[in-house]
């Protein structure tokens, strides 16, 4: 005869710790020092033309979209100057310029490091830039850096429709992912997909009272091991 007493109901033991499962980052001011480089190609293209080093300070000034964006609104406002002044010829000029400095560019201290070291410990890794998509290939092609990736993400997809698609098509929960970057749009991107954030370098982001100072990559795993 079996005397063992049937087990009652498991005991509660509190939400269980979230896994994270993918690191996202972002790329220029992030992983690559490019943010300047970036910022002084639009000068070099816009120096060609007489009077261009102005139009295109004043358009930086309050800067709205893409690459594509900006040429096409420097172009607006010099075409009287310099009629057939052509936006793709520009965007094509000022991609071919970037992408070949960026591509040369010094990393963010430790940003080789800390890819290889998460890489190698299981998490997926994932890039989203406001980069159009091709030239981030390409940049990344020239630095060596595409196996690192599991997947690349730029221009025309936004970086909440980057995290979006992951947390649809790669069934990844919000909280299974964090998000690293230098940029107000990571910070805003990642709050939109429920994701814990990272602040790095020294971007556009500006962190609140309690939130989270922007730290170097050094220190990314040790704060991903204290937040597991």
């Amino acid at each position: 005869q079996d005397h063992r007493q049937p087990l009652g109901p498991l005991p509660d033991r509190g939400p269980q710790p979230v896994i994270i499962r993918a690191v996202v980052f972002d790329f220029d001011g992030t992983l690559v020092d490019s943010n300047a480089i970036k910022r002084q190609t639009f000068f070099d293209i816009a120096s060609q033309h007489p009077g261009g080093v102005a139009v295109i300070a004043e358009i930086l000034a309050t800067p709205r979209g893409d690459r594509a964006t900006i040429w096409a609104d420097y172009m607006t406002r010099m075409q009287a100057a310099i009629p057939g002044l052509d936006a793709i010829s520009l965007v094509r000029a000022y991609s071919d310029l970037t992408d070949q400095r960026v591509a040369a560019a010094p990393e963010m201290p430790g940003a080789h490091t800390l890819l290889q070291r998460l890489r190698s410990s299981g998490l997926t890794l994932h890039l989203s830039s406001a980069t159009p998509l091709d030239n981030l290939r390409l940049i990344l092609a020239k630095r060596r850096w595409t196996s690192f990736f599991t997947s690349v993400h730029g221009l025309p997809k936004t970086k909440p429709e980057t995290l979006l698609e992951m947390t649809t098509i790669r069934t990844l929960g919000g909280d299974e992912m964090v998000v690293v970057g230098d940029g107000q749009d990571d910070a805003d991107a990642a709050i939109a997909a429920g994701c814990r954030f990272i602040p790095v370098g020294a971007g556009s982001y500006r962190p609140k009272a309690a939130e989270l100072a922007p730290i170097s990559l050094f220190e990314v795993i040790d704060y991903l091991d204290s937040n597991q």
